[in-house]
């Protein structure tokens, strides 16, 4: 066969060809035409070969490409193929049709088409046909009903899959008439011998009760009588099964509460958190808390931080049931499950129901879930772990304190992940670490995502907050953001200044710190107040303009030229800011107000007083156009400030001694309440004015910014509702509190069967070995034979004249071929009488040494091999020549 040449080399003779130029319609020559044609032809061949190669390249992927191809002319050939005779086409149109149910497309109209081909003989036929009906069977009862005497007739199929895939299409059809026809193939089916049948019948026992609720006493009944099944295989869905129905009858877990702690390692992985979750509910109904009164003790092996798999050998003082303790050893092998979702259900369990010294080996199966995830795996995960360490106090943070750095943001994280880790870095950092931590932090308010820093900043009031030493640091870092251009950036950073400012006047910081003095600190706020101050003008934020006005009228007295010169420029444009400005301008002033008012009492000079009419004519004047603001609160908060304090610093002012005169005409006289005959009031001023200082310039405490993912530990773990931070819905059902006191033990105490295990070992009883040589049986001549029964015959005695001769018996064909008849023989009474009185014996015995070579070995004697005989021969092989010597002579 030729070889087609490469395309290359093709073109490559294209493009030397000298086509003639500028030559209108001048034929090619002889040979130039030829050899055109042949390349037109040897492109066109090799272009029909390419083609070839690539469909049979498209035909070796494993999932045909070309059953997922939805085109019209595809979906109209499906029906052809459903109803063809050939199986393969049949196949090719049930697999076309499954593709597109995977791609999302509804191909329920083909479901007539489909429920033909239900009673085909081919196994890959009906268990595609199968596949099909558990998809639409609900959407089309009607037209299932019409196949259902064949779902009945494949209930007693060979195959196991057939009866499962019956049984679950059985299931599925949603028609009330048929509920008690299903009931019965579900009772057939618990005690089918296959372990894959009774698991598909525990997982339609749901099906059946939300079809028929009154059904539930018998579903009651198999789900009991299946908890009896020692197949692992089957206990998950017949526990999936009791979870659905009814999960607080845990009277029916007691006598199968060991079997399922021993066989919970072999169940299938889904299987596993089926009975994690009941055996937790279990735990906390049967067993007393073992929280309440613990004490625990923890030794590393190592002064060094932990390394991922070093173990900590953690001792407890508190003292667990034995079957409390069974449920927890028997939890150990499931961490290294590779679904996250039994990690989880082991580290749930361990929380709930476990003392806090076992949530040390959770730590290292939640750290490989974090680190090889995928996202939204490792978003459950982490708001789990955040719940572990927001609940579990310093000893869980210092477990987890080794294994900071998984909690580090990478890029092309989610942004939901990203704002869980900087939660938890900021909640699992140590003494030990939390410099390493804000350093990174550092990096990340470098970072050009504006969502990132505004999370980092967040992430930073947090960790200053569980460690003041760093608030120093923390607010140079904060105060460079100030800078940027980007307004929520700048809102946050203020935001959080606002509070460490707080923690600086009210903690000065630890002995450990440089800044150990009040005073120190104190020149700190004063700098960070100053500065915010400056930048009020260009600040745009309204959250962070009132953080601003709230640190000027709260600290005024570290400032007390910078805070009113602040109100004076808010003063301005008071009817242009937003409400949260105008209400903290409110409250600046009347702080400002208060304490310049409770300063002059000490200070009676002219300038003081100056300067106290200067803050009251700016706050009269901000409380007189709140007055008339839109907003109401803005106005209630007005009316307020001016019968509280307005009013009684006016009076305050204008009474003092110190006062060259008393003004009647100026502004703050005239907003004094006067009486009905136009004089001062002078009535005793209210007890809450007379508190004014304690009231508007006491310390504030430091204000807990909450985090958006704390307050979850209601509900339970790795639960919907636990993630949505709500109840889910009416299938929530919150664990069962734990028992005061502790309940009876014996209700678990079952007689069980012996069972084999590896100690004990049986041996097989003893038995005398004998020698014994087979017996073999020598291969008789004919004549032989008849000399044997000759001399039988003569000892036999002779047969009375007046009875008949014995019928004689049909004579076998090997008999008539080899013997000689009896009329050839000699004439001879003797002779006659013997062959007359043994013609029986010898038919009967003929067909014995034709059907019996050897002789049957006593049961109760043990087979040897030949090599232990005596003499040392093979007694198996036969003596050929004394076989053809027999032949011979049979001849």
């Amino acid at each position: 066969m030729s070889q087609w040449p490469s395309i290359n080399s093709v073109l490559a003779i294209t493009q030397n060809l000298e086509w003639p130029r500028n030559v209108p319609n001048v034929p090619l020559p002889d040979h130039l035409a030829s050899r055109a044609a042949n390349l037109v032809q040897e492109a066109g061949a090799f272009t029909r070969r390419i083609a070839l190669e690539v469909a049979d390249k498209t035909k070796e992927v494993g999932v045909p490409g070309h059953f997922y191809d939805s085109a019209d002319e595809k979906l109209r050939d499906v029906r052809k193929l459903l109803d063809s005779k050939f199986e393969r086409e049949v196949l090719d149109g049930l697999r076309l049709l499954l593709a597109l149910i995977c791609k999302g497309k509804d191909v329920a109209e083909y479901f007539p088409d489909v429920v033909r081909n239900v009673a085909s003989t081919s196994f890959e036929v009906r268990k595609l046909v199968y596949i099909y009906l558990i998809r639409y069977a609900e959407q089309e009862p009607d037209l299932a009903l019409l196949s259902i005497n064949t779902f009945q007739k494949d209930l007693s199929d060979m195959n196991p899959v057939i009866r499962a895939m019956s049984l679950r299409v059985l299931s599925s059809i949603r028609v009330a008439v048929i509920v008690p026809i299903v009931m019965f193939a579900l009772k057939k089916a618990t005690t089918d011998m296959s372990p894959y049948v009774r698991k598909t019948a525990a997982n339609a026992i749901p099906k059946v009760d939300s079809l028929d609720p009154t059904q539930r006493p018998h579903l009651l009944e198999l789900i009991e009588t299946m908890l009896n099944d020692n197949s692992s295989a089957v206990l998950g869905s017949v526990i999936a099964s009791f979870n659905a129905l009814c999960p607080d009858r845990l009277d029916m877990i007691h006598k199968h509460y060991r079997k399922l702690c021993r066989t919970l390692a072999d169940a299938d992985e889904w299987g596993q958190v089926e009975v994690l979750a009941i055996l937790l509910r279990y735990a906390r109904a049967q067993f007393l808390d073992p929280k309440a009164n613990e004490t625990t003790t923890s030794t590393t092996t190592a002064q060094q931080p932990n390394s991922f798999y070093d173990d900590d050998t953690t001792t407890s003082s508190v003292s667990l049931d034995p079957d409390h303790l069974l449920l927890l050893d028997s939890l150990q092998p499931l961490l290294n499950s590779r679904n996250p979702m039994v990690v989880l259900s082991v580290a749930r369990l361990l929380f709930h129901a476990a003392p806090s010294s076992h949530l040390r080996a959770a730590v290292a199966p939640l750290v490989r879930l974090i680190r090889s995830g995928a996202r939204e795996e490792r978003y459950v995960v982490l708001m789990n772990v955040y719940t572990i360490l927001e609940s579990g106090g310093e000893a869980v943070r210092k477990a987890w304190a080794p294994h900071v750095l998984c909690f580090f943001v990478f890029a092309g994280e989610p942004g939901f992940v990203v704002d869980l880790k900087l939660e938890l870095l900021a909640l699992v950092a140590s003494e030990d670490n939390f410099t390493v931590v804000l350093n990174e932090m550092k990096n990340y308010v470098r970072s050009a995502d504006e969502k990132l820093v505004v999370r980092t900043v967040r992430a930073v009031g947090r960790l200053c907050g569980r460690f003041p030493v760093l608030v120093d640091e923390a607010l140079d870092v904060l105060m460079g953001l100030l800078g940027t251009k980007n307004d929520s950036v700048i809102a946050e950073s203020i935001v959080v200044i606002r509070r460490l400012v707080q923690q600086l006047c009210v903690q000065p910081g630890p002995a450990s710190t440089s800044q150990t003095t009040p005073d120190a600190s104190r020149t700190t706020a004063v700098r960070i107040i100053v500065q915010l101050s400056n930048s009020l003008d260009t600040i745009t934020s309204p959250s962070a303009r009132a953080a601003i006005l709230w640190l000027l009228g709260q600290y005024a007295s570290y400032v007390p030229r910078t805070a009113p010169d602040a109100l004076r420029r808010v003063a301005r444009t008071f009817t242009t800011e937003s409400d949260a400005v105008k209400l903290a301008t409110l409250s600046m002033g009347s702080k400002l107000a208060v304490e310049r008012v409770s300063k002059i009492q000490d200070d009676h000079t002219d300038d003081e007083h100056a300067r106290t009419r200067s803050v009251l004519l700016l706050l009269a004047y901000v409380v007189e156009m709140a007055r008339f603001d839109l907003n109401y609160d803005v106005r209630d908060r007005a009316r307020m400030l001016k019968a509280l304090v307005l009013d009684v610093l006016v009076r305050r002012v204008e009474g003092t001694p110190a006062h060259p005169k008393h003004d009647s005409n100026s502004p703050i006289a005239a907003s004094a309440p006067t009486s009905a005959n136009g004089d001062e009031k002078d009535a005793v001023l209210p007890l809450l004015s007379q508190h004014l200082a304690s009231i508007f310039l006491a310390p504030r405490s430091v204000p807990i910014d909450p985090s958006p993912y704390s307050g979850r530990q209601e509900y339970t773990l790795s639960s919907l509702s636990h993630l949505l931070n709500r109840v889910s819905g009416p299938s929530y059902q919150p664990l069962p509190d734990w028992p005061t006191e502790k309940p009876d033990s014996s209700v678990r105490q079952v007689e069980e069967k012996e069972s084999w295990n590896r100690e004990r070992v049986v041996a097989a009883p003893e038995r005398e070995i004998r020698k014994t040589k087979k017996t073999k049986t020598r291969m008789v001549t004919l004549d032989e034979f008849y000399k044997d029964v000759s001399t039988a015959s003569s000892t036999t005695p002779a047969v009375p004249e007046e009875q008949p001769p014995p019928p004689t018996p049909p004579r076998p064909a090997a008999a008539a071929a080899t013997v000689a008849s009896p009329s050839t023989l000699p004439p001879s009474p003797s002779r006659n009488g013997a062959l007359l009185a043994g013609w029986g014996s010898l038919s009967a015995a003929v067909a014995d040494a034709a059907s019996v070579e050897y002789e049957e070995v006593d049961d109760d004697e043990d087979m040897v091999d030949d090599d232990d005989d005596e003499d040392g021969e093979d007694d198996d092989d036969m003596d050929m020549d004394d076989v053809d010597e027999d032949d011979e002579d049979d001849d």
